[in-house]
């Protein structure tokens, strides 16, 4: 069985890793087989099993998101899950909007962005029109709630107290 996944050329080389190394980890860990096309974008995911595919292809996935392939390996065990949100579904259809709305969730000197990382236990990733989450499946909700609220508008100190559950 194979799935192919298209990621963002520039995360093709970050996929792969310093000789190869981060791919042969992926194969390893996802018990799959890579082949990656770096004129096309397409990274196909071989294996005999397809649970194996499945989570692979999250993990090619994320790391087409932003997140190391290290980061991203995590969700091979289930005690990890990852989300990804669209700034679009929040009204960021334009770049400017976009714009604000990854300097919002950053936050001045990216402090708003370590605060949720940091109090949901979680890796949090901006890249392109989307915010990545990564954690244990409770923290995860924990810092989405915090980031929509944010991105619907709210001040960081609402997000913080949703993430302390006081809100």
């Amino acid at each position: 069985m194979q799935e192919t996944v298209l990621i963002p050329k520039d995360r093709i080389a970050v996929l792969i890793g310093k000789k190869g190394e981060d791919r042969r980890a992926i194969e390893k860990l996802g018990k799959v087989k890579l082949w990656i096309d770096s004129n096309t974008n397409e990274v196909t995911i071989n294996s005999s099993k397809v649970d194996n595919i499945f989570f692979a292809k999250k993990v090619v996935m994320l790391v087409g998101r932003g997140f190391s392939p290290s980061s991203a390996a995590k969700v091979f065990n289930d005690k990890y899950c990852a989300e990804l949100i669209d700034m679009r579904d929040y009204g960021a259809k334009e770049r400017k909007q976009r714009e604000r709305m990854v300097g919002r969730v950053i936050g001045t000197k990216g402090k708003t962005k370590a605060i949720i990382e940091k109090e949901s236990n979680t890796e949090v990733i901006v890249y392109g029109k989307t915010v990545g989450i990564l954690g244990q499946p409770e923290d995860v909700d924990r810092a989405r709630r915090a980031l929509e609220s944010i991105l619907e508008g709210s001040k960081s100190a609402t997000a913080f107290r949703i993430l302390k559950g006081t809100e």
